[in-house]
């Protein structure tokens, strides 16, 4: 769900230190970074055009493809916080 938070944090693998372990992932890869960078621009744009974040939009967009998705949300803040 948060994936979408950090890409945007990252525009390029070279925004990564040389020893972090992301650079060894296939999702961090040179063949796949810009795939994802493209993604989250993309979830940014609707996110702005709904006034939601893109985190929003991200869980939106799981719940909608998996109707049989077995998510426990805790959407209510906790009082005792």
């Amino acid at each position: 769900m948060f994936r979408t938070h950090r890409v945007f944090r990252y525009r390029s693998r070279a925004d990564f230190d040389a020893d972090d372990f992301r650079l060894s992932l296939p999702r961090f890869s040179e063949e796949n970074f810009h795939k994802n960078v493209d993604l989250a621009d993309k979830i940014k744009t609707i996110a702005d055009k709904y006034n939601a974040t893109p985190t929003q939009v991200t869980l939106a967009w799981i719940l909608a493809e998996n109707e049989n998705c077995e998510c426990d949300l805790y959407l209510h803040r906790n009082p005792l916080r």
